[in-house]
């Protein structure tokens, strides 16, 4: 895991779900990512979790399946401060396609979901 963000406070309306995304990189000390979005060459990447509202709970599950198909596996597990609503973690994502990822908490939580791809070179 790379860092972290706190819940921040304010009256603006917000989504209840975060969104995964992809990035190339993340800077530990700021949190900026470069080149992030939702479609990358397979290789060594950063999985993005952000939620509109704290995670809440001290882990974090995340679900992959192939987009279309039904059934989810656990593709990863992160011990995470509750307070935190933003994290970063490094994988290997080698094999191309279209994949459907959420994030829960280990009470089952929805934390965040998308729809990513890796594309074949």
């Amino acid at each position: 895991m790379v860092g972290y963000r706190q819940a921040g406070g304010g009256n603006i309306s917000k989504p209840s779900t975060g969104t995964v995304t992809f990035a190339e990189d993340v800077d530990s000390k700021t949190m900026r990512t470069t080149h992030e979005g939702t479609q990358f060459y397979p290789g060594r990447l950063f999985v993005i979790i952000r939620s509109p509202k704290a995670f809440g709970d001290s882990k974090l599950l995340v679900y992959l399946r192939l987009h279309g198909t039904e059934m989810w596996a656990v593709c990863g597990e992160q011990i995470v401060d509750p307070k935190w609503t933003f994290v970063a973690m490094p994988d290997e994502l080698d094999d191309a396609g279209s994949y459907d990822i959420k994030v829960t908490t280990s009470k089952g939580d929805l934390v965040a979901e998308s729809t990513v791809t890796i594309v074949s070179r």
